[in-house]
């Protein structure tokens, strides 16, 4: 469906019996048109992931995002959430197109298992992901494996998220895990004291 609005959730403590998973997620397919979606006013907390090996044995922190824009999900306005606490990073865009994410509060990405970003992933192909954009977000980076940004796993070309389509973000570095400190604990969205 088109002209959607997901809003003023609060969400915690989600994926823990799954992996390649969104705490808010869209997945379109292959040609669809731009959703016209937005994805506003959210707070995430601990999209973990959880996958259980042949073995029996579990891994935890596999493939989980905050917000999860899969399979040529397009169109989509993400502004204004709290993004605290993902396994893999805050915002994946997968194959998608005219994404915007802006005006966030991305945390604690932990890329735990060596692979994503503290902000935004993005995957793609030439001729199906362009003219996304990352802008106006406050993005926490923390000590991770990759010390990331925005990432790619796959081999990243620049029309996926265009160099001058990344820009007036703030950084912030952290040396810790500063917790569930980037939202009240009311759930209202006020910034943290930094």
């Amino acid at each position: 469906s088109l002209a959607n609005t997901v809003a003023r959730n609060r969400l915690r403590d989600l994926g823990e019996g799954t992996r390649d998973f969104g705490a808010i997620s869209a997945i379109a397919y292959a040609g669809a048109p731009y959703a016209g979606t937005v994805i506003s006013h959210n707070c995430v907390r601990h999209a973990r992931g959880l996958f259980s090996e042949s073995d029996g044995s579990l891994t935890d922190g596999t493939e989980s995002y905050s917000v999860y824009l899969d399979n040529e999900a397009s169109g989509y306005s993400v502004y204004g959430n709290v993004l605290n606490g993902a396994a893999q990073a805050a915002v994946f865009v997968h194959l998608g197109r005219g994404n915007t994410i802006e005006g966030n509060v991305l945390a604690n990405a932990t890329n735990a298992d060596g692979d994503g970003s503290q902000g935004l992933q993005v995957e793609g192909r030439v001729g199906e992901t362009a003219n996304n954009t990352f802008r106006r977000n406050i993005v926490a980076v923390a000590l991770t494996p990759t010390r990331s940004l925005v990432a790619s796993t796959g081999t990243f070309d620049p029309r996926y998220l265009r160099p001058e389509a990344v820009t007036e973000n703030v950084y912030f570095p952290v040396a810790h895990d500063f917790g569930d400190d980037v939202a009240a604990s009311d759930g209202s969205h006020a910034p943290p004291a930094w």
